[in-house]
This record gives structure tokens, sequence and C-alpha cells, in this order.
């Protein structure tokens, strides 16, 4: 494709996605003039709710026209399938919630998703044409450019999508339930532009978790993960939307593949699906950050018992597998950001603690004491987040058996004072030692940590333990070595 082709073409996608934002600027319009979610009644029950015709709104205004003229017009001008045809055999006419998530959020999502992915797919030319001089000229304007509220408008669609498809199909209590999370966990700026009984609508109309075909569910749950998924993905909304989104998207598709494992199992067949999760899977678990990644754990788990046992349990094993391979981020989310106070603090790290030490898996075991470890390698002050690491530290070797503990965090911690007896690694040890005893935690026990932790025999090595090596070094080194020799006092003091 040549430059002036392409440049049409992007003109094209770029009217198919302003049609498209205006569409959902109408949408949203739409909700907002429903008087039964204004906030007078916002003590109103779920009873209420259901009553609530939305659908006949929507048609009053045409939309569904609209709609259809739209999406038609995105597949034709960008080449990709807008499945209407697909959308319209999925809904049922007989349910409010249905008709609205298949007739007018999937189509909508759809359609702004493949206007942006084709608008963000190609370089924008930038250079001057013609005679104009460098210092005249100004870059256009980015392709596809949206303003605040029309940033603020896709954030409303998404969350009312999110309420309306997505969290009516899951099982209780594995998110905030819906009126906490209208209430509270609104961001500002969507609650300006939507009612927050608008959210409570989809619950109280769903029927979908009582009916007997586990096939509908797991569908309805499919197309929202992926449409979801696809749009917070994209790189011109996954600052904004990703953080916020990722425990839902994620909560998709753990509930999605317990439904189909319980559907495989009743009906002794395999259930397929043209287009598999997979894919979207694979996006959200390797093109995720790992802070985003420990706050959605951490979401998914705020609900402790109440959860489903299968939630836990999946949670908790990813939970592990991030932990060897970053830890760091999750104490960044799990103790520091979540704490105000040194008790909570501790409290917090304990709590880590015990779910990281729950594995009996050795190789498993051995990783971790190698991560925790590494979260002793700081050399500046004890910041709020250096000492959250330490106290994370202090927690877990709090926990573990004294055998464990010898062989794990003890080894590891002292490993260069004893068996690779260089410079640098002796002064490293010396650090980390420091660190972790510049943090002790309020607790009772701390006194008998402290003695295991350096008076304990190291294997392999009897009659030895950290506190006669930091003594030997800061009693016998050298006048060249007084960078070490300062180390080991400073750990004894």
């Amino acid at each position: 494709m040549n430059n002036m082709s392409t440049d049409k073409a992007q003109e094209l996608w770029e009217v198919c996605a302003t049609r498209v934002v205006s569409l959902i600027e109408k949408v949203i319009s739409i909700i907002r003039e429903i008087d039964d979610f204004s906030p007078a009644n916002r003590k109103a029950k779920a009873s209420t709710l259901e009553n609530v015709n939305v659908f006949q709104y929507f048609e009053t205004h045409r939309i569904l026209e609209d709609i259809k003229h739209t999406a038609d017009f995105v597949g034709e001008k960008t080449g990709s399938e807008i499945p209407l045809e697909k959308y319209n055999r999925c809904a049922n006419y007989e349910r409010e919630r249905s008709k609205i998530t298949y007739l007018i959020l999937f189509p909508l999502l759809k359609s702004l998703y493949e206007s942006y992915k084709l608008i963000d797919s190609v370089q924008q030319n930038v250079t001057p044409v013609g005679n104009c001089s460098n210092k005249d000229w100004r870059p256009p304007p980015p392709r596809g450019m949206l303003s605040i509220q029309n940033y603020t408008d896709i954030a409303a669609i998404l969350e009312f999508t999110i309420c309306t498809s997505l969290i009516p199909c899951l099982d209780d209590n594995i998110l905030t339930p819906i009126r906490e999370r209208a209430q509270y966990l609104l961001p500002k700026a969507i609650a300006g532009r939507l009612p927050r009984l608008s959210l409570l609508w989809g619950v109280a109309n769903s029927k979908i978790k009582s009916c007997q075909r586990k096939e509908e569910r797991i569908k309805e749950l499919d197309n929202s993960v992926s449409l979801i998924g696809g749009l917070v993905l994209l790189d011109r909304f996954r600052p904004m939307l990703l953080p916020r989104h990722l425990a839902d998207l994620y909560a998709g598709l753990f509930q999605t593949e317990h439904l189909e494992e319980i559907f495989c199992l009743q009906s002794n067949n395999s259930f397929s699906r043209k287009k598999p999760i997979l894919p979207w899977k694979e996006k959200m678990f390797n093109k995720v950050d790992s802070l985003n990644q420990a706050r959605a754990y951490q979401i998914l788990l705020l609900r402790g018992m109440k959860a489903p046992l299968w939630v836990r349990k999946r949670v908790s094993r990813l939970l592990a597998d991030l932990a060897v391979k970053d830890i760091r981020a999750i104490v960044q989310i799990w103790v520091k950001s979540s704490s105000s106070s040194e008790e909570d603090m501790t409290a917090a790290a304990l709590r880590l603690a015990t779910a990281l030490a729950s594995s009996n898996d050795e190789d498993y075991f051995r990783k971790l004491c190698e991560q925790l470890v590494h979260l002793l390698d700081f050399d500046s002050e004890l910041t709020g987040q250096n000492f959250a690491y330490s106290l994370t530290v202090w927690a877990f070797v709090e926990l573990l058996p004294e055998k464990k503990r010898n062989v794990g965090i003890l080894t590891e911690i002292s490993d260069g004072l004893f068996h690779n007896p260089g410079s640098d690694s002796i002064g490293l040890c010396l650090r980390r030692i420091i660190a972790l005893l510049s943090a002790i935690p309020i607790t009772s026990q701390k006194t008998n940590t402290m003695c295991i932790l350096l008076l304990s025999d190291l294997p392999k090595q009897p009659e030895k333990n950290m506190f006669n090596q930091i003594l030997r070094i800061a009693s016998t080194l050298t006048i060249e070595q007084t960078k070490l020799k300062s180390d080991a006092i400073t750990a004894l003091r």
C-alpha cells in the first residue's frame, strides 16, 4: 500500500471511529435520560430496577438502526467482520438484558475496536511537504484523536458493558458486589457521565445463572471477555482502561474455563467454540506488567472465604507463579500500597507470607527464597518501600519451620559469608543483613526469630553462624577493607 492509499485508508478509518464514538455518546445520553436511574431513586431495590424497560428507550431513539448502519459501514471500510447476524442469533429476545447486550453493546465495542486497531497499526506520516520551511511547519494532529469527554464516554460504556454483561454471568463473591462497586469504586469522571443505578440494572435483570443451559452463559462470557479484552489491550486505551478492568477480565476468563470444565463433565464431551479464548488469555498474561497482575490478583482475593474455592485456588497458583518471577511487584501492591502504618504493613506482610508459604513444592520454595533475599538488595535509606521489602522477608522467616528456614532463607542470605568469601560477595551479604535488621517487625516473636536467624548453625557449616562470622569480620579485617569492617560493625549494632 503506497503512502497516498495509506492516507486515504486512514481517513476512512478515522471516519469510522468518529461515527462509533458519536454513537457511544448518544447511548450514554439516552441512559442519562432514564428517570428511573436518577439519583432520587438511589435506594431503589432490585425488584424496582427489574421493571425498568431500558430497551424501549433505545428503540424510541431509533438507536438500533444507527448501530446497524454504523457497524455495516465500519465493516465495509475496514475490511473486518462485525458479526451482527451472530449477535442477533445469540440474543434472547425474551430477556431485556440480553437484547441490550447483543444488539447494542457488543456491536459498538466491536466497531470501536476494529476502527482503532487499524488506525494505530499504521504509522502516521509527519514529514513536511512542498516548500514549507521547518520553522513554519506544524505536525498534523494524530489520527483518531479523542477528547477527554470521548475517553470518558468510552470508559463509561465499557463500565456499563461489564456491569450489564460480564458481572451477571459470574458466580457470587468473585468480584466486589455490584452495589458497592457502583457506590464506592466508580471513578468520579464516569460517575459524572453515567447514573450509578444504571450499573445495577444488569444484575437485577439477570436470569442467566438460573438458566439450565450453561452454554448460553459461556458464550456471553466469551464474547464479553474477547471484546473488552481486545479494546483495553490497544495501546491507545491501555494506560487508562487496563488497570481498572484487568481483574474483571481475569474473573471472566476463569469463570469461562470453570463453566467449561463443568459442562464437559456433565455432557461427557468437549465444548468447542469457533473462536477459542486462549489467544486473549495469552495476551492478558504476557502483555500485562507485573504490577497490574499483582493488583488484579489482590482484587480477586478480597472476598476472602466468601469467594468460591475454585477461584481462590486458581488465583493463589497464579500469585505463586508471579512470586518466583517478580516478588517486588507483589510486595509493592500487597504490603506497601495497602498499608498506611507500620502495624498495618506488618499485618499485610504476614498475610502475604502466609499465602506464599503454603506450598510444599521444593523447586518453588527454592526459587521463592532467592526472590525474597533479593528484596534486601537496596543501598538507599530505609524508605517505605524498602521497609515493606524487609518486613516481608521477616514475615516469611517467622512462618517457616526451622529446617526449611535454615535450608532456604538463611543459606541464601549468608552464602557469601561462607561459600564465596570474596570482597564483593561478603559486602553484599553484610548489606542484606543490615537491611533485614533495620526493619524488625512489631511482633512478640522477634527476639526468638532473631536468635534463630543469627545464631543457628548453618547447613554444612557446623559450629558456625552468621553472628560469629560478622564478629570475625568486624574484628580482623585490615585498613584496606574499612568499608566491609564498617558494614560489619553496623550490622552488630
